[in-house]
């Protein structure tokens, strides 16, 4: 069971949580600093995965990119990170790192309770070969 569907909105930056990823959407328009190329999660070889003049993605798989699980008596949470580079605001044609940009996100899900569990028990044991004749 999802918490909610966006889980984590900061200027720019917005978070959804599905059953198996965690997709982070970053405004181009509300984040123009940033450096889409320099973007990656947890494990550096997980990048952004589709771009346009408005947006950037980022998937972080449940079970991968450096996603973390974690658990409290409730929930099952799953962490990772987004770092990259911020070009300075300067309107000059090169580009200077202002900086490091580190996001962490994280996704929770709510455990299931098993109220009851039925079972079944055959009461003999037995064996029964027919022959095929």
């Amino acid at each position: 069971m999802l918490t909610s569907c966006i889980l984590f909105e900061l200027s720019g930056l917005e978070v959804k949580c599905t059953h198996y990823v965690m997709e982070l959407t970053i405004s181009r328009f509300l984040r123009p600093n940033l450096v889409i190329s320099s973007l990656h999660l947890q494990d550096p070889t997980c990048k952004v995965s589709f771009v346009n003049d408005t947006h950037a993605f980022l998937n972080a798989p449940l079970d991968g990119c450096g996603t973390q699980q974690r658990t409290s008596e409730k929930y099952f949470i799953y962490i990772n990170t987004m770092t990259g580079d911020e070009k300075s605001s300067k309107s000059r044609a090169e580009i200077t790192r202002k900086g490091r940009l580190k996001f962490e996100f994280k996704c929770s899900f709510k455990k299931l309770q098993v109220l009851s569990i039925v079972s079944y028990s055959p009461r003999q044991k037995g064996v029964r070969i027919a022959d095929g004749k």
